[in-house]
């Protein structure tokens, strides 16, 4: 696996990065996890708690809380969680036209 070298990014949401927390513990609304997305361009942030980390959960999260608002990103780089890299995942990513790019779990420098 090579370094993404900062040169690659275009511009705002030309990378964004996500990962997952938890399960943490549940609140009175049923959330025990927490998305967590950045924009490597501009170093912006976003976090969603949600129910389970399936996804269809993720792509919800994708399209109403990033898409909705900034637009699609040209690549995304996460884990192999299954949530991430799931046919269904996969399937999503074609349909936007992400490029999906895969990191080492618990390896911050990715």
């Amino acid at each position: 696996m090579q370094r993404m070298p900062v040169a690659d990014l275009a511009g705002p949401f030309s990378l964004l990065v996500v990962d997952a927390v938890g399960p943490l513990p549940e609140t009175e609304s049923g959330n025990k996890y927490i998305l967590v997305f950045v924009d490597y361009f501009t170093r912006w942030a976003e976090a969603f708690v949600v129910k389970k980390l399936d996804s269809v959960t993720f792509d919800e999260a994708v399209v109403n809380g990033v898409v909705a608002q900034h637009g699609v990103p040209s690549r995304l780089l996460s884990d192999n969680g299954k949530n991430f890299s799931s046919e269904v995942a996969k399937s999503f990513y074609q349909m936007l036209g992400i490029k999906k790019m895969f990191g080492a779990a618990y390896h911050p420098q990715t």
